[in-house]
């Protein structure tokens, strides 16, 4: 009987203390894991050509782990894969900007395209579009600069 209570008490603290099933299973996402992630990211711009994140940063942040972030680049096409992931529920974020001209000004427009997605062992995929974009999308006017 007072193994089993001890036995009870040490299981109950362990994830106080860092070890211990909970703890393993919340930290995996820092050994890697068994899910794999591709995807592409894009806006469509008011001419309704594609924007990639070509070149730019994906972020994958696993819920409730913000000290165990992911970070790839956009290739030329805007695709990203992330491998080694836990499989378990990630914030995928990527950022797209583009500039215009305009007389005597340059627009920079685009904005930040995030999205949840629960992630299962094996090959997964997302595409992140206009239907992701956050409020705080970028569209901030500037003067050019003129030519000599």
């Amino acid at each position: 009987m007072a193994r089993e209570r001890l036995a009870l008490v040490i299981l109950c603290l362990a994830p106080l203390a860092g070890v211990g099933p909970a703890y393993a299973a919340a930290r995996s996402a820092d050994a890697g894991g068994m899910a794999t992630l591709s995807g592409q990211a894009f806006l469509t711009a008011r001419g309704g050509e594609e924007v990639t994140c070509a070149g730019r940063e994906v972020t994958a942040l696993p819920d409730g782990l913000a000290d165990s972030a992911r970070s790839t680049l956009c290739d030329s096409q805007g695709h990203f894969v992330f491998t080694g992931l836990a499989p378990r529920d990630w914030t995928i974020r990527a950022s797209i900007r583009w500039d215009v001209r305009a007389k005597q000004s340059i627009r920079h427009l685009g904005g930040d395209v995030v999205q949840h997605v629960a992630l299962r062992a094996g090959d997964n995929s997302v595409v992140l579009n206009d239907r992701d974009l956050t409020p705080q999308s970028l569209e901030t006017p500037r003067m050019a600069a003129s030519a000599p």
